[in-house]
């Protein structure tokens, strides 16, 4: 069976590094399988200092997975 490739929108919670590992990961212990994240919008919240200052965070921790 073929991975189906999936894209996320918005980079500022911690949950585009949950879901990113869950798929793309195979060591991980809850891996999912037929699934892998091959792209990603860094969206956010311009109005909403929690969420516009986590982008870039995120988006360093998710290239490391």
């Amino acid at each position: 069976m073929e991975n189906i490739k999936i894209g996320i929108i918005g980079f500022d919670t911690s949950h585009v590094v949950a879901f990113t590992k869950l798929l793309n990961d195979e060591k991980d212990p809850f891996h999912v399988k037929g699934g892998k994240i091959v792209a990603g919008y860094p969206s956010y919240s311009p109005d909403l200092k929690a969420s516009y200052s986590s982008v870039e965070g995120f988006k360093k921790e998710n290239r490391k997975i």
